[in-house]
């Protein structure tokens, strides 16, 4: 949940929203509306932060999805929007100076885990997601696909309810 806060400010160039898991709550008998969503908690604003340093931040996150070098790109091709990504890769164990990784050789529990960060769409962010796989492996080979699979499925929702 504080990686998703962390990726929600910095996509809010500074400004500080609580993420919530809760949509919307109606009374007993009323219909939905997918408008109207639940309040959430706010803290101010990060500031003292020039303009340029959070587009800095926010393309390299654009190229780690999009970009011919970007670790997830292969998860976020043929996309039909833009997004932001950050992957990483939590070592479970320490190796000593003389040894390699070698993760077939390993029992299930010292697999690394696999980290990915990410916001869609790019130009008009909506939602984050942020995704952490125990024993998993690499970020950007399990965890991009597993969010990109999620940035599908919430933002066609929308699409839908519009």
């Amino acid at each position: 949940m504080q990686i998703a806060k962390a990726t929600s400010v910095l996509v809010n160039r500074g400004e500080v929203l609580s993420p919530h898991l809760l949509r919307a709550t109606i009374n007993n008998g009323d219909s939905f509306d997918h408008q109207t969503l639940s309040e959430v908690d706010s803290r101010p604003p990060i500031t003292g932060v020039q303009e340029r340093y959070w587009d800095i931040a926010l393309e390299g996150m654009r190229l780690v999805n999009h970009g011919v070098k970007g670790t997830a790109r292969r998860a976020f091709t043929n996309m039909p929007f833009q997004s932001g990504g950050k992957s990483g890769t939590a070592q479970v164990f320490s190796l000593a100076e003389d040894e390699e990784y070698n993760a077939e050789e390993l029992a299930e529990h010292l697999k690394d885990h696999a980290l990915f960060t990410g916001f869609a769409p790019f130009e008009n962010p909506e939602v984050v997601v942020t995704v952490v796989l125990e024993n998993a492996g690499g970020g950007s080979s399990n965890g991009a696909p597993v969010a990109r699979q999620l940035f599908d499925l919430a933002l066609a929702e929308k699409e839908e309810s519009e």
